[in-house]
């Protein structure tokens, strides 16, 4: 009797264990080999990574020596992006002073370097009383423009409809 309760035990967290990985899988995108291939001709040495559909794009984040990175792929392998994490204290004195100016009550979240085109550009994620709020600076630190974390979210939603 002993056994079967054990038996029941271990078959209920087993059901548990597998299908909250069966939940997991099926939550992440499935990618096209070309870019999965182009990732890995990359980054052999990454396993431990996140990919996620972002409209016609897929975006894989992970780590690499600490730092946050994420690369963006079209459907055939190509990359269109990259962004890497930075610290928040080596910003750029325009960067530093316009925020400053503009959002003093504002905490950094995060900043990134971001690689699209042949061109660099800075974003900076600042949150203030559960408002986050994206800034795009460009490669000399001017500000470009602000985007909402709900206006990000209608846009990505847009860009799925194209």
């Amino acid at each position: 009797m002993k056994a079967l309760k054990i038996t029941a035990i271990v078959s209920i967290v087993l059901m548990f264990a597998l299908s909250g990985k069966a939940q997991d899988e099926m939550e992440s995108p499935k990618v096209p080999d070309p870019v999965k291939k182009a990732f890995k001709t990359e980054k052999p040495k990454m396993n431990d990574v996140e990919w996620e559909k972002e409209g016609n794009y897929f975006a894989v984040e992970f780590k690499e020596e600490g730092v946050e990175k994420e690369m963006v792929y079209d459907a055939k392998g190509n990359v269109v992006s990259t962004e890497t994490g930075i610290d928040t204290g080596s910003l750029m004195p325009s960067i530093k002073k316009y925020l400053e100016e503009n959002y003093r009550d504002y905490e950094i979240e995060e900043a990134e370097k971001i690689e699209k085109k042949g061109k660099t550009s800075f974003e900076v994620e600042v949150e203030a009383n559960d408002e986050e709020i994206e800034l795009l600076f460009d490669s000399n630190g001017q500000f470009i423009k602000e985007e909402s974390e709900k206006e990000e979210d209608e846009n990505d939603e847009e860009k799925e409809d194209e």
